[in-house]
């Protein structure tokens, strides 16, 4: 019963999925979101789908801001979605380092951490912006202080709000940013992550 869960799961994940990208459903959600496409991604990493993975990571990394912010919805073609939410949904930063160094993990592939680093750090830097945002706002002796900008990431929110989920994320963005430049060799890079 496990396994036939697993394969069904799998084949969903690829049944649903684009050329390049992950949907988290056929028919309402008929866009990618780094949300639900790094989840799946992983699902696939550990089925051993791992070139499916890595083209997923590289093809979202192409789409990546020149300042580092991660697009958190794309349109089914690919191109940046511009609806409400595609410019404050902030846990993506983190989602997309984490698939990237998780992928790098398993795959151990080197031509792969090379296609994806810069725009790992790219992404993890703009966690910074973000954290300027509120400190921007609240002192530094507010409960605020350091987090990230208010966002709509976590279902629910009917206005920006600041976030575990995103802050979580972005903790997470530093430490694997760190990982991969060490793995890549750049000391520069992993010290000040």
């Amino acid at each position: 019963e496990v396994s036939d869960t697993v394969e069904a799961q799998t084949a969903l994940i690829l049944v649903n999925a684009t050329a390049f990208a992950f949907k988290p459903g056929p028919r309402n959600y008929d866009r990618t979101w780094i949300r639900d496409g790094s989840s799946q991604a992983l699902a696939l990493l550990w089925a051993g789908l791992i070139e499916e993975a890595k083209t997923y990571v590289v093809w979202y990394s192409e789409r990546i801001y020149a300042n580092g912010m991660v697009p958190p919805i794309l349109n089914p073609d690919g191109t940046i979605n511009r609806g409400y939410g595609s410019d404050i949904e902030f846990d993506a930063q983190g989602e997309f380092v984490a698939i990237a160094a998780d992928t790098y993990r398993i795959s151990r592939d080197g031509a792969f951490l090379a296609r994806i680093f810069e725009p790992v750090v790219r992404a993890t830097r703009f966690i910074e912006e973000l954290c300027e945002r509120t400190n921007a706002l609240h002192g530094p002796e507010s409960r605020f202080h350091g987090l990230l900008a208010p966002s709509i990431s976590h279902e629910g929110y009917s206005k920006p709000s600041y976030s575990y989920w995103d802050n979580f994320f972005a903790l997470l963005a530093w430490r694997d940013c760190e990982y991969l430049a060490v793995e890549i060799g750049d000391a520069e890079v992993a010290a000040h992550a």
